[in-house]
């Protein structure tokens, strides 16, 4: 009988210990079950069960990681304390997360120690933290940055204060403050999608006149070039014509920026270039200029019929 009892209690046990393992998945069948029906909650679940020691855990947020189910990654490393640096081959998990956009885990992640430097990759332009935060206007995200001791380059300066994607003046006017201590190392003419900042800030619609001009002139009281502008085509019948269009040109017209750009030194003379572009995008023999009468042009040389006789003159140098 005693025997009877000890044969049943340890029989017991065993089957208590083999349902805590039944039906337990593989850390690699866990995550891609995640993965597939979107549901994080599923595997923190599976975690509190019990039915995963720490090296477990641990090959979870690894391959969550590896499979750049990044809200995932971050779910199981901040709930069970795991190394903060947590990466790919490719990316970092505050990395991943900072692509994707989820600033406050991204921030989370700061916080809980982890190193703010992408894994850069030759072929890929996302691969700053401080540029990709400003550029959305994550200010928190950059402010923590600012702290952990990163250094803004004139890139983050431009789409933060262009607010080429991110769209409000009103972080784009805080992004000039939070630099303000970095301001003598910026190129504050630096070019982004063949645009100099001031052009960009000029011309951006999606600010008002007020808010461009305001920070137009921020930009201007820094050292920003007002004849720093853009290559323009001026597409004419007989050929094509390069000319610089600079921000002065690009709003004249409007009072608030006519004025502000002429206090700063912006070069009226620039106008007259673009109207001879449009002159010489269409002249062809025969036409009049201020040198003589057009006779024959052969690619960038004109023949000109003046009162002493005839000569070539280079195109660019025919005034209207």
């Amino acid at each position: 009988m005693k025997n009877t009892f000890k044969a049943s209690l340890a029989f017991g046990i065993i089957s208590i210990s083999a349902c805590s393992t039944f039906g337990k998945k593989s850390p690699d069948q866990l995550v891609f079950d995640a993965g597939i029906n979107k549901d994080n909650k599923a595997v923190i679940e599976a975690i509190q069960s019990g039915a995963y020691a720490k090296p477990e855990i641990e090959a979870i947020a690894q391959k969550a990681m590896d499979q750049r189910l990044c809200s995932l990654a971050y779910d199981v490393t901040s709930n069970y304390q795991l190394d903060p640096n947590l990466k790919s081959k490719y990316q970092t998990l505050f990395q991943c997360l900072l692509l994707d956009k989820q600033y406050d885990a991204a921030l989370s992640m700061l916080k809980q120690g982890a190193n703010p430097e992408f894994i850069k990759e030759a072929r890929y332009e996302r691969n700053d933290a401080l540029e990709e935060a400003t550029a959305w206007g994550a200010i928190d995200v950059v402010d923590e940055l600012l702290r952990l001791g990163m250094k803004p380059t004139s890139k983050a300066f431009y789409l933060g204060v262009s607010g080429h994607y991110h769209s409000s003046y009103e972080t784009a006017v805080k992004f000039v403050d939070m630099f303000k201590p970095f301001m003598s190392s910026f190129d504050l003419d630096y070019v982004f999608v063949n645009k100099p900042l001031l052009y960009e800030v000029t011309t951006e619609r999606k600010f008002n006149v007020e808010q461009r001009r305001n920070l137009a002139k921020m930009l201007l009281d820094n050292g920003a070039d007002p004849n720093k502008g853009i290559n323009k085509t001026e597409y004419g019948s007989a050929r094509n014509v390069d000319y610089i269009e600079t921000p002065y040109m690009a709003v004249k017209g409007i009072p608030e920026f006519t004025s502000l750009f002429l206090a700063y030194g912006a070069n009226p003379e620039y106008e007259q270039m673009r109207e001879q572009a449009k002159f010489l995008a269409n002249l062809k023999p025969g036409d009049k200029a201020q040198q003589g009468l057009i006779i024959e042009i052969k690619s960038n040389m004109a023949l000109v019929q003046e009162e002493s006789g005839q000569r070539w003159i280079q195109l660019q140098g025919i005034e209207p």
